[in-house]
C-alpha cells in the first residue's frame, strides 16, 4: 500500500531518506527551510572560483558516500597534495609526518615529548568508554603530543576543545583499537594490514561537495520544496500534521532530518522525552572565510592545509590551501584561494568585514602570505557541528528508541552517528530502512 511521507530537512540525510522512500514507491515531500538543498554541503562559483559553504572533501573510508557517488554517477577527484599537511606551533609551520614512527624524528614535538610518545605501546589499557578525548590521549601519548597533535586535529574536525568530547563518541575506532590491541600503535599497524588494497585518501566531487545534494534533488524532482520552514508537528487520527509558516500538510509518516536543536524543538509536544535528550546536545559554530586572488598562487604553500595547535590561541583553527587542493576550480594557474576557519566564540560580530580582516592578518602572520585578494566570501555556520560529549551516542540511541511511542516518526542526521557527511548519509539510509520495515506494522495499527 502506498504511504505518504514528509521529510523535514533537505540536507544530505533528509535527501537520502526521501530518495530511498521514493524509490520504494511512496509519496514523498522533502521540506527545506533554506532556498537551496544540501545543508552545509553546498558549492558555488564566485568570480570564477569554486567555493564551498562547508566541507571540502571526505575520507576514502566512507563506503556509503562512495556507493552513493557511484549510484548518482557523480565524477570524483582527489585533492592534490592531500598527503602534505602542516601544523602551526609557536609561530612555525611543521610538516606532519605520514606515519606514527615519523613523529619520533619530527621537530614538531620536543625531545621529551617524543620519548614519551615511544612509551605508548606499554601504557595500560583504559576501561571507561565515557573518558574524554583529552584524558584518553594524555594517558596514551603524553600531555605535549595530546595538546599539539590531538588539540589541532580536534579543532579542525570538531571546532571545539578535546575536553568536551568523549573518546568512544568522537573517535570510536581509536577507542576500539585500544580495547582490542592494547595500544594505538599496534592497532594502527593491524588496521593498515586489514585495509591493504582498500580505498583510502580523500575524495570530492569534481564540481564540489554540493553535487551530492543537487543530484539527489534532481532525482526527487517536484518532491523537494525549498523555502518551506516547518514550525510545528502534531498527531491527529493516526496521521502527522506538519505545520509551516503559511500552511499545514498531513502524512502517514515523518522523517525529521533537521539540525539537532531544531529537532528537539519540534518534538517538545509530541515526544517530550526524546526532545529533552536532544536538547542536551551542544553544537560548535564557526566562520568560514574564503579569500582569493588572480596572482601569487605560487606563494601558497604546497599541501592540503595547516591546523594550529591550541597553545597558539584559538582565533584561527586552520587554513585550507584551496587552490592547491583543486587547481581546476581556479580561473588561471597563477590564481590562489585560501579558506580559513575560526570559532565564532572568539567574537560575536556578524559583520563579514571583521572575519575578512582576521583571515587576512592570519594568512600574513602564519603563512607569510600577503597577496591582495580580489574577492572574499564569509559563511557563518551557526550550530553547525554537534559536540559529541561523553555518552553522546548512548543518549542518541535512547532518544531514537523512545520514538517507538510515536509511530511513524523517525530521526535522521549526522548527530545520531557522528559529525561527518558519511554519518549524515548513513543516518538517511538507516531512517529510510527503519521506516520501510515498520510500514506494514504501522498500517495494521492504523
Amino acid at each position: 500500500m502506498n504511504q505518504s511521507v514528509i521529510v523535514v530537512g533537505g540536507g544530505l540525510a533528509g535527501l537520502v531518506a526521501g530518495y530511498r522512500l521514493q524509490q520504494a514507491g511512496h509519496d514523498v515531500q522533502v521540506l527545506e527551510a533554506d532556498e537551496s538543498v544540501g545543508g552545509w554541503a553546498q558549492s558555488l562559483t564566485q568570480d570564477g572560483f569554486g567555493l564551498e559553504r562547508g566541507p571540502h572533501s571526505y575520507r576514502g573510508q566512507s563506503p556509503t558516500l562512495h556507493a552513493l557517488a557511484s549510484e548518482l554517477e557523480i565524477p570524483l577527484c582527489t585533492p592534490e597534495d592531500a598527503g602534505i599537511r602542516w601544523i602551526g606551533r609557536g609561530g612555525q609551520r611543521f610538516q606532519l609526518p605520514r606515519s606514527p614512527l615519523g613523529l619520533i624524528f619530527s621537530p614538531l614535538l620536543s625531545i621529551a615529548g617524543r620519548l614519551r610518545l615511544l612509551t605508548e605501546p606499554f601504557r595500560q589499557k583504559g576501561h571507561d568508554p565515557e573518558e574524554s578525548v583529552s584524558h584518553f590521549f594524555r594517558r596514551r601519548i603524553g600531555a605535549e603530543a595530546a595538546q599539539v597533535l590531538i588539540g589541532s586535529m580536534v579543532g579542525g574536525i570538531h571546532a571545539t576543545h578535546p575536553d568536551r568530547l568523549g573518546i568512544a563518541d568522537a573517535f570510536p575506532q581509536l577507542w576500539q583499537m585500544e580495547q582490542q590491541h592494547g595500544s594505538l600503535f599496534r592497532g594502527m599497524l593491524a588496521m593498515r594490514r586489514e585495509r591493504k588494497g582498500q580505498t583510502s585518501g580523500l575524495y570530492a566531487p569534481m564540481d564540489g561537495m554540493g553535487a551530492f545534494g543537487q543530484a539527489l534533488a534532481q532525482r526527487l524532482g517536484d518532491a523537494v520544496q525549498t523555502g518551506a520552514r516547518v514550525v510545528g508537528l502534531t498527531r491527529h487520527a493516526h496521521r502527522w500534521r506538519v505545520h509551516m509558516d503559511d500552511q499545514t500538510m498531513e502524512a502517514d509518516h515523518v522523517v525529521l532530518a533537521t539540525p539537532v536543536h531544531v529537532t528537539a524543538a519540534l518534538l517538545e509536544t509530541v515526544a517530550p522525552e526524546t526532545a529533552q535528550l536532544l536538547a542536551q546536545v551542544e553544537s560548535s559554530s564557526l566562520a568560514l572565510v574564503h579569500r582569493y586572488g588572480l596572482i601569487g598562487g605560487d606563494s601558497v604553500p604546497s599541501g592540503f592545509g595547516v591546523l594550529f595547535a591550541p597553545e597558539d590561541g584559538r582565533q584561527t583553527l586552520g587554513i585550507l590551501f584551496g587552490s592547491r587542493q583543486f587547481p581546476h576550480r581556479i580561473p588561471n594557474p597563477e590564481a590562489w584561494s585560501l579558506v580559513s576557519f575560526h570559532p565564532i566564540e572568539v567574537r560575536s560580530s556578524q559583520e563579514p568585514s571583521f572575519w575578512e580582516d582576521l583571515a587576512t592578518s592570519q594568512a600574513a602572520e602564519r603563512l607569510d602570505f600577503s597577496h591582495v585578494a580580489i574577492g572574499s566570501r564569509v559563511e557563518l555556520l551557526h550550530r553547525a557541528i554537534p559536540v559529541l560529549a561523553p555518552g553522546h551516542l548512548k543518549r542518541m540511541r535512547a532518544a531514537a528508541a523512545l520514538l517507538k511511542n510515536a509511530p511513524g516518526l523517525t530521526l535522521a542526521g549526522s548527530y545520531l552517528l557522528g559529525v561527518s557527511l558519511e554519518c549524515a548519509v548513513q543516518s538517511g539510509e538507516q531512517a529510510a530502512s527503519e521506516m520501510l520495515n515498520s510500514m506494514p506494522a504501522l498500517m495494521k495499527v492504523s
